[in-house]
């Protein structure tokens, strides 16, 4: 048996749970401690091909913003660069 897959399921359970142990302790911890688990937890995630980081971070940075009170606005509209350009492009075709 491989070393990838024996730690497999270790790594299955790191992935899937990290965000709850994380969770669990945050009231613990003091905030150097918390940050040196996150990092060593974003590594681990940034690893595995099948992992979504945004996943992981997305439910702690709520948590976070609702213990401050904080409220994002929605995200701003992404321009349609495709669309952009084609009318950049037929604009330089009319001056011609």
């Amino acid at each position: 048996m491989s070393k990838r897959r024996a730690c497999s399921p270790r790594r299955d359970l790191v992935v899937e749970k990290s965000t709850d142990f994380v969770q669990f302790l945050e009231p613990i911890l003091s905030t150097k401690k918390k940050e040196e688990i996150a990092l060593c937890l974003v590594n681990i995630h940034e690893k595995i091909p099948e992992s979504n980081i945004a996943a992981f971070l997305s439910p702690l940075v709520d948590q976070e913003l609702d213990a401050y009170g904080c409220v994002l606005p929605p995200p701003l509209q992404q321009p349609d660069l495709a669309v952009s350009s084609k009318k950049s492009k037929s604009r330089k075709g009319d001056t011609a």
